[in-house]
């Protein structure tokens, strides 16, 4: 399964920890220039889709990795 959100200025963590819990089945998530987006949610992206193959957060400046 494969989900692009990306370019929508609506989405933001709360859209995403949704995600990370209830679409556990996803191969590639696409969250291209989401401005709303934290290290918070992509945590939850990462520790809950283990099927994940492919996550793209290009343009995602609210996100800090460190």
């Amino acid at each position: 399964m494969r989900l692009d959100l990306s370019y929508s200025k609506e989405i933001d963590d709360s859209v995403v920890k949704v995600i990370a819990h209830d679409i556990r089945n996803l191969k590639k998530l696409c969250l291209r220039f989401l401005t709303k987006l934290t290290a918070d949610s992509m945590t939850l992206v990462i520790d809950n889709l283990k099927l994940l193959e492919g996550l793209d957060i290009s343009g995602c400046f609210g996100i800090n990795l460190d």
